[in-house]
């Protein structure tokens, strides 16, 4: 992945293949120039989080992407890894965020009590939501990949976490057979993994093989680079 805030490109070996992307990091005034610039350069995937900015720089991705259909027809439209999973106040409304997530999230059972105060759900309706508002944001008419983000809050200490985690991929293949979304998958953060029973990708891979779900297309373990 690429961080915008770093200016520069990595590449990872992802089972043989050299795959180079780019990651917005944040919403600021140069990024839809910087968006648009590595599309035209041929970087083939963007990936960007609703979490981020308060779902502004998706927004700018969105904004991005439009330019580069009006004025770079020509160029390679790339991948779009559209991140969601965290209760995401709109900073717009008048309510504090506390009160928006109450009464926007809460009050309408997108999300219960537990998902509240951490912050992020995998309720199906709640992700239902996330891919509604992410395709708009974007401007797209449906997402290449949606990957569901802040599984170590949404589903830690949840004694009926794997029920949970079932549900979120019925909402998955739901939204693929509905033609809202191409593929999906998770992330995890590398601090969480094997700190929790159900934070192995193999444990939460085997769960959804087990009962005849349909398989995530992508699985992303963020690294804290700041160690």
């Amino acid at each position: 992945l690429m961080h915008e805030r770093q200016q520069k490109h990595q590449t990872y070996d992802v089972k043989g293949c050299i795959v180079l992307g780019l990651e917005i990091m944040r919403r600021s005034e140069e990024t839809i120039s910087f968006v648009t610039q590595a599309i035209a350069y041929g970087v083939p995937i963007i990936a960007v989080s609703s979490g981020t900015s308060f779902r502004a720089a998706q927004r700018a991705v969105g904004t991005a992407l439009s330019v580069v259909n009006e004025q770079l027809p020509e160029a390679i439209r790339p991948w779009i890894v559209s991140m969601g999973g965290a209760c995401v106040h709109d900073p717009r409304d008048e309510l504090t965020s506390h009160s928006w997530l109450v009464d926007e999230l809460l009050a309408r059972a997108l999300i219960d009590e537990q998902d509240l105060a951490c912050g992020y759900s995998v309720s199906p309706e709640f992700l239902k939501r996330a891919i509604s508002d992410n395709t708009k944001d974007l401007g797209v008419s449906v997402l290449d990949f949606f990957v569901i983000e802040g599984l170590e809050r949404s589903l830690a200490n949840r004694t009926d976490w794997q029920d949970r985690w079932l549900s979120a991929a019925e909402q998955m293949a739901d939204s693929i057979r509905n033609g809202k979304i191409l593929q999906w998958g998770f992330a995890l953060n590398e601090s969480s993994i094997m700190n929790e029973d159900w934070s192995a990708p193999e444990m939460l891979l085997q769960i959804l093989e087990d009962n005849g779900n349909v398989l995530p297309a992508v699985i992303l373990v963020k690294i804290d680079t700041n160690e």
